[in-house]
């Protein structure tokens, strides 16, 4: 090996030093970056395995939350549909109560009309017996003599009253 410019004992020191190089390199070294290593791959799949976890439950939240959704915006139609429907009711009571009182007006009116009718049918009743009986007056008091006369007024007036 000399021959080839190999000298022994360097040979066998150099791997001696490389040997004690690979120990100490293996022991400081290549143990912590494995060790590393492997706590970074098992970080890793935790990390995985919780974002599995968190898109299983996302799906979950979303499907709940659709859920909720479609609950709340069939209770709001149903609130607003009851809503509307106690509208209409109100609005037909208060038309209902606004007839009822057209109608009392119109039947209080009615019965003042025919009480005015009343009164205008006795004064006219009235006033054509007292002209009924000056025109008796004035046209037998022409024809007749003042006892027949009278005599017929008292008749006539006896069937006005009548």
């Amino acid at each position: 090996m000399e021959k080839l410019g190999i000298d022994p004992f360097l040979l066998g020191v150099q791997i001696i030093n490389f040997i004690i190089l690979f120990v100490i390199l293996k022991k400081v070294l290549y143990k912590p970056i494995l060790k590393a290593m492997k706590s970074r791959e098992e970080k890793l799949a935790g990390v995985e395995t919780a974002m599995g976890e968190l898109a299983r439950k996302q799906e979950v939240f979303e499907s709940t939350k659709e859920k909720v959704l479609k609950a709340a915006r069939s209770d709001a139609n149903n609130i607003v549909n009851a809503a509307r429907l106690e509208a209409q009711k109100i609005k037909n009571e208060a038309t209902e109560e606004g007839n009822k009182k057209a109608r009392a007006l119109i039947a209080k009116g009615q019965g003042e009309l025919d009480r005015q009718a009343k009164l205008v049918e006795r004064k006219v009743k009235e006033s054509s017996k007292k002209l009924s009986q000056e025109v008796i007056n004035h046209v037998l008091a022409r024809v007749l003599d003042d006892k027949t006369r009278l005599k017929s007024i008292a008749l006539v007036a006896k069937e006005l009253k009548s």
